[in-house]
Order: C-alpha cells, then sequence, then structure tokens
C-alpha cells in the first residue's frame, strides 16, 4: 500500500521551488527534507543556503543513487526508513560546526555533504550523463569531479580509484563509438582475413587478392596454388580495409564523440581519472572546528549563529547607542540537557521541542522582539531594551515556555548588553 508524505509529521521543502515556499520559514534548516518532483535545473538546488545538508528525496523514479531516497513507490512499510534516513541527516548536520553549516564555499559544502550522507562519496556509471558518472549527490558530475581533486590535494578528503574514463578534447564527453580504423584512409569497414604464404615466389598477402572464383592464384607469379602445405600456408590472420584495401595486422583506433562528433585518435585521446572518497582525519577536524570565532562571553558565540535579520538589528543599534546611549539587549539560549535528551528522545523530537520553546518565549515577549535560530544556541533580540525592564518579563516567558514542551532541556538564558556588544 503507498502513502504520501501528508501522512507522517514532516516538514519538506519541495523542488522545484514554490513561490514563497521559503518565506515562513527563518531558516532552510527547519525542513526535513528535500522532495524533488522535477530534475530540470537540480543543480540550482545547492544555491538555495543549507538545502545541501538535507536528505533528498526523489519523486520522479529518475534520479537513482544521486538520490537518498527513491519515492516514485514509497509504502507504507518505507516510514520507517525514512525517518531513519532524516534522523540520520539530523545528528550529523548537528555535529557540523555553524561555520561549516552556513559557508558559501562550494568546497566546504561538498565537504559537509559527505559528512552528513554518511562519509562517502560514491561514483557510479550513468549513461545519462555525457560524463557517463554520477554521484551519490544532486551537485553537476563535473563539478564534483574537480572539486574532489581540490579536496584531496589538501588532505581533506581519503580517495580510491573507480575508473579511468576516455575524454573528448572538443565537449569533454566520455560517451564514444570507439572501433579499429583503417590506418591509411581511417574507415572502420574493415574485415578479417586470412593472410597466405605462397612457397614458391615468397609472396604474402590476404586470401582475397589470392582468390580467383573458386581457385587460389598468386597476384605476383600467377601460379596456382592447388596443395595447402605443399604450394603455401596461412601462417596468420590480418585486416583489410574495404575501402583502400590496405592491409595491416595492426588496425588503429579511433574515438568518434557521439555528442559533437569529434573524432580523435587513440594515441591523443585524453583521460580522466574519476574516485570515490572519503573524509579523512583531516577533514574531520576541519569540520568539527571550523575557522572563525566571536568571543562575546566566556563561551564562544559565533557570527555564522546570527541570522541576517539579527545581524542588521544588532548593527543598526549598536549605531545608536554609540550615538545616543539607546540601549538594547542580546539573550542566547544554551540547552544544557539537549544532549541528554537526543539520547533519550531522538535528534528530531529535540529540535522540535527548542522550535516550541522558542516559539513561547516570542510569544510571551513584546512584539519588536526578534528571534533567530542555530544549531548551537537560539537567539531573542529586544531592541530599546535594558535589563532592568526585562527581567521578570524574561522569566514568566521563560517557565511559559518550560511548560509547554514536555521535556525538560534546561534551558539556561543569558544576556549581553550594549555594552557588551556595541565597540
Amino acid at each position: 500500500m503507498s502513502f504520501s508524505l501528508e501522512n507522517i509529521d514532516l516538514t519538506v521543502l519541495d523542488w522545484p521551488l514554490a513561490k514563497g515556499q521559503l518565506a515562513n520559514h527563518p531558516s532552510v534548516y527547519d525542513f526535513d527534507a528535500v522532495c524533488v518532483h522535477d530534475t530540470d535545473g537540480l543543480s540550482q538546488l545547492w544555491s538555495v543556503p543549507g538545502a545541501h545538508l538535507l536528505p533528498v528525496i526523489d519523486f520522479t523514479g529518475s534520479l537513482g543513487a544521486s538520490a537518498d531516497l527513491d519515492a516514485s513507490n514509497l509504502r507504507i512499510g518505507d516510514v520507517e526508513e525514512l525517518h531513519d534516513l532524516i534522523d540520520g541527516f539530523y545528528d550529523r548536520r548537528a555535529q557540523l560546526q555553524v561555520d561549516l553549516v552556513r559557508s558559501n564555499d562550494l568546497a566546504d559544502q561538498i565537504l559537509s555533504r559527505i559528512y552528513v550522507c554518511g562519509n562517502v562519496l560514491e561514483p557510479r556509471y550513468n549513461g545519462a550523463d555525457k560524463r557517463l558518472v554520477a554521484f551519490n549527490t544532486t551537485l553537476d558530475p563535473e563539478v564534483i569531479i574537480v572539486q574532489v581533486q581540490a579536496l584531496a590535494s589538501r588532505q581533506l578528503l581519503t580517495t580510491s580509484f573507480f575508473d579511468r574514463f576516455h575524454m573528448c578534447g572538443n565537449c569533454s564527453s566520455a560517451r564514444f563509438n570507439v572501433h579499429e580504423e583503417c590506418p591509411s584512409c581511417r574507415s572502420s569497414d574493415l574485415q578479417e582475413e586470412s593472410y597466405l604464404h605462397h612457397f614458391r615466389c615468397a609472396y604474402q598477402g590476404a586470401e582475397s587478392d589470392f582468390r580467383q572464383d573458386d581457385n587460389l592464384m598468386c597476384p605476383k607469379c600467377r601460379r596456382e596454388l592447388s596443395h595447402f602445405g605443399k604450394d603455401y600456408d596461412r601462417p596468420g590472420q590480418m585486416v583489410v580495409c574495404s575501402s583502400c584495401r590496405t592491409a595491416t595486422s595492426e588496425p588503429v583506433v579511433g574515438f568518434i564523440c557521439t555528442d559533437c562528433g569529434q573524432k580523435t585518435d587513440g594515441d591523443a585521446i585524453q583521460t580522466r581519472d574519476v574516485t570515490s572518497a572519503i573524509i579523512s582525519e583531516e577533514g574531520l577536524r576541519y569540520l568539527s572546528t571550523g575557522t572563525s570565532h566571536l568571543s562575546l562571553s566566556s563561551r564562544s558565540l559565533r557570527f555564522a549563529d546570527l541570522s541576517l535579520e539579527l545581524v542588521i538589528a544588532l548593527n543598526n543599534s549598536a549605531r545608536s547607542y554609540n550615538t545616543s546611549g539607546t540601549p538594547f539587549l542580546l539573550c542566547y539560549i544554551d540547552y544544557e540537557a539537549e544532549q541528554q535528551a537526543s539520547i533519550e528522545f531522538g535528534s528530531r523530537q529535540v529540535a522540535q521541542a527548542r522550535k516550541v520553546f522558542l516559539e513561547a518565549m516570542i510569544q510571551a515577549l513584546p512584539h519588536t522582539a526578534i528571534r533567530s535560530r542555530s544549531s548551537v544556541y537560539d537567539y531573542i533580540f529586544l531592541p530599546e531594551t535594558d535589563a532592568t525592564q526585562v527581567h521578570d518579563l524574561l522569566e514568566n516567558a521563560h517557565q511559559s515556555a518550560r511548560a509547554s514542551i514536555r521535556f525538560d532541556l534546561a534551558a539556561r538564558l543569558s544576556l549581553l548588553g550594549a555594552e557588551d556588544l556595541a565597540a
């Protein structure tokens, strides 16, 4: 029995993107998966920030191993597999350092994608692509091949040989008609024949040169060959061109690109090695530590944690504070029991609880409050506010939010004022 994703509690990002689909979600990380309904322009999915870290569910049935799950004939019995897939992606995504999660650098994105999908980049043969190869990702294979080489040179990936592909020098296709050719006229109209050796005059040639009706006649001395082993023998085979009659024991190999028609000699054809890859120890360290840090307190907060809306609001408020002394507050929320709760209830349940907790906090605060979610902290920005004004309000909001979730995350609220942030 088949079913649709509407039957289960998932928030999905549909591809192609529906108009305004992202408007109601502050972050793409509010989604559980990407559902592909049309493969046209699918590589552009990587231009949607964070979408490359979501599992790809294929409803077209055409992506094969490039998708994380083929849902073209999804059945009720597949629900557990689907949840395991989404939970696995969520758990591994949560382990990435936030700088890497939000990075716009393509190499960082590919490295992070390899990690969240199970730490293996696997090539496979794919006749539909002119490179004859596809990977377990929706990104263009040409881009993957180049970036894997670059990441391996930085010791962030460990590669293993998959196969060597011949490549057209004109259009980079690997789809060829490969055939033997005449070394003289390059025709592929070749026939294999025995070649004869006439003992009397020592002439050797293709059998067709000797054949006259049902008889064999030496083309050199014009004597008839009547007895095999006495007049002649057959020492081997040769290839004869039907176009120009050139005979050779070693025809040349030629390549004709089936995409652009370019002809290339076998000794001039370009090759390219394709590899599989796993993340190296150095790559794992890079994914867990990232790069930039901003120390706002004794615990390290990160610029990449902050949404664009929050960064703009902080900058505007910092200017107002520096010119007129207008206060503001940034409340950041740390969930001390998050790890233990993930073990007991699962990462997706914890993520949902964090979302509900933050929503409940916002509802109990002034309408000017701005929220921002991240993988590490959650934030609430309160413009034109100082700590003395909202102490009781925040405490009440905290208690209300705790009551709104079914297990305790031990949420801890910390405040940073204008004097901490404005410089």
